[in-house]
């Protein structure tokens, strides 16, 4: 064998002395190698980009799509139900208070007719009279006012009814006279003119 030379004898050495102090692991290495060489990250080989996705990532877009307008869709609908419920619950409250009030207004009426009652019994049968008379009044001006209603309404149909009796009278000029139909029949049977 030949001779080493000095400067790797040395290293050999250094090597040999160093692998001596560290126990050799499966690997083959001293640990610390090993351990280096885990710890340094191993770079994956890129793979170029598909021109066409995958019908499966195309899926996954669409669907993630759809959820998105679906949530979109499901929050404009709450937001009218809550506007449609806000709404209804208002009108509901309007009703109620008009209930109420009718119904207060009708108790003010009942009681007012009752102490003017009571007044027509302490007053005697003139103060009856005159109410009887007020009523009346009232009811005679209610029937007049419903006959100036139906009249008006008669003049509608009365006008309507003139204006249809004109139009018909000028498309009459072009139908045929009773006189002369059976000649037109006549005619059209002996001169038939074929469509």
């Amino acid at each position: 064998m030949t001779a080493a030379p000095p400067a790797a004898a040395a290293s050999q050495r250094q090597f040999s002395s160093s692998a001596a102090a560290q126990p050799l692991t499966a690997g083959g290495g001293p640990p610390q190698q090993q351990a280096q060489q885990k710890q340094a990250p191993r770079k994956k080989q890129q793979r170029a980009p598909d021109p066409q996705p995958s019908q499966r990532s195309l899926r996954g877009k669409a669907t993630n799509e759809y959820n998105r307008e679906r949530a979109a869709w499901r929050r404009q609908v709450g937001a009218l139900r809550r506007q449609w419920h806000e709404e209804h619950q208002a009108a509901r409250r309007g009703a109620a208070d008009a209930a109420a009030r009718d119904a207060r207004e009708r108790r003010a009426l009942a009681d007012l007719r009752a102490s003017q009652k009571q007044e027509d019994s302490g007053h005697g049968p003139m103060l009856r009279d005159l109410r009887a008379a007020e009523r009346e009044l009232e009811a005679a001006e209610r029937r007049l006012r419903m006959a100036y209603r139906t009249r008006i309404r008669e003049r509608i149909l009365e006008r309507y009814k003139q204006q249809r009796y004109e139009e018909l009278l000028g498309r009459s000029r072009h139908w045929i006279a009773r006189e002369a139909l059976e000649d037109r029949v006549r005619q059209a049977v002996e001169n038939p003119v074929s469509m």
